[in-house]
């Protein structure tokens, strides 16, 4: 009996060691002392989000590996990154990105409804690899709101299969996406696998009339 204490006494206290120390802070210069330890498997993220009037918004805390995960994102008037880690106070970025060289189409000017009042050239950065286009409708208390945008996306942001995790609701589209300069501008957009088999059938029928 002795026994079983000791190695359950043993196990808690090294689970409670593996656990993550991280800086929870609600700006990107935390101070030494703007840390939690986190539960057992957390990890350690920082979040940042920048809107038309410019000013940005990081957050950095404990999180689980269900609500982490790495994206970035440049709409043009719309900026979201997150990046998690997994050892003790490694939540210190942001860090300034340079220039891919992409060039997408994006949003510079937005409506509070959504829509996009003027589209432009945004200038991709870090790992955004790819340009994206996500178009959906939104609906909340009864209203419908209808989504278009473009940007600049990571590739994470492309596999992702929900925008809760990016916008904070849920849109019911994924990204799809494109390489190329301003590829996500023109109709040259990914397609899955069913859509490109309708696609076909349709060819093989309009050549057999």
């Amino acid at each position: 009996m002795e026994l079983e204490f000791t190695l359950l006494l043993l196990s808690a206290i090294l689970g409670h060691a593996n656990a993550l120390t991280c800086y929870k802070c609600p700006d990107a210069q935390c101070k030494d002392n703007d840390v939690e330890k986190c539960k057992d498997e957390e990890l350690c993220m920082t979040r940042l989000n920048r809107q038309g009037d410019g000013k940005k918004l990081i957050s950095k805390s404990c999180a689980t590996s269900q609500t982490c995960t790495n994206f970035s994102l440049n709409l043009g008037c719309i900026v979201s990154e997150m990046s998690c880690c997994n050892t003790d106070l490694c939540n210190t970025g942001p860090d300034p990105e340079k220039p891919t060289g992409l060039k997408c189409v994006g949003c510079l000017e937005m409506l509070g409804d959504f829509k996009c009042n003027r589209t432009g050239v945004v200038r991709c950065t870090g790992n955004q690899n790819k340009c994206g286009r996500l178009q959906g409708v939104h609906k909340n208390d009864g209203h419908s709101l209808t989504i278009d945008f473009q940007g600049c996306v990571s590739e994470s942001v492309c596999l992702l299969t929900s925008t809760k995790l990016i916008f904070d609701m849920e849109i019911g589209k994924q990204f799809e996406c494109c390489d190329g300069d301003l590829c996500n501008g023109t109709s040259r957009l990914e397609v899955g696998p069913v859509t490109l088999l309708v696609l076909c059938l349709c060819l093989l029928l309009s050549n057999n009339n």
